[in-house]
């Protein structure tokens, strides 16, 4: 049960900060290839490719 909790939480942790990254880049579901925002989403993915999707 602890263990269950500790996952939760640290899922909503990691869910808050997304939604602030989100809203800080403008709150836009498409953003051009090159910007920063999505580089830096990628990364913290853990992405290993500019474009994870073959």
């Amino acid at each position: 049960m602890k263990i269950t909790q500790e996952v939760r939480d640290y899922a909503e942790n990691g869910m808050a900060e997304m939604s602030d990254k989100f809203r800080n880049s403008g709150a836009e579901i498409y953003l051009e290839e090159g910007k920063a925002a999505v580089k830096a989403s990628n990364q913290a993915l853990g992405a290993k490719r500019e474009n994870p999707i073959p």
